[in-house]
């Protein structure tokens, strides 16, 4: 039972991310202007409606699969947890809860764009830096040095 509740904010998950790749498809504007569509906030309602009522296991959208699905994106968007500060977490925090409220009773996909134009930026520093350093940095290969793979816990 327990991959159902998990297939189930993996659903709610595809729907944030499908927005947030809708936004990143559409006419090019810079990651500060990405706002959600008009008709997003009732795709996301429809979405959260159908697994309550549909699903198999018939949870409701709640607390518990709000905080599910802010996990669940975070960690689609920064599996190796190399893009995301600290900072930027603690500031998703207050939505950990809050995700069903805004979904179900308001319409608001804004936490969806807001996440993802963070990464966006957070990704485009990281793609600067590294350019920056391939420029300016002289790189020697001579050393015996390890570069940890796995982030997934640091």
């Amino acid at each position: 039972m327990n991959h159902f509740k998990k297939l189930t904010a993996g659903l709610g998950l595809c729907v944030w991310l499908a927005l947030g790749l809708q936004a990143q498809t559409n006419a090019p504007v810079a990651p500060h202007e990405l706002k959600p569509g008009p008709d997003d906030g009732r795709i996301s309602f429809i979405t959260a409606k159908l697994l309550e009522q549909g699903h198999y296991s018939r949870h409701l959208f709640d607390n518990e699969y709000s905080s599910k699905m802010l996990d669940l994106y975070l960690k689609a968007l920064d599996p190796q947890h190399m893009h995301f500060l600290q900072t930027d977490l603690d500031k998703f925090e207050p939505y950990r809860t809050r995700l069903d409220d805004l979904t179900l009773k308001r319409n608001d996909t804004w936490p969806a764009y807001e996440i993802f134009t963070t990464f966006r930026e957070r990704l485009e520093q990281r793609t600067q830096y590294a350019e920056e350093l391939l420029k300016t940095e002289k790189f020697d290969f001579n050393a015996n040095e390890r570069v940890l793979l796995n982030r997934k816990d640091a």
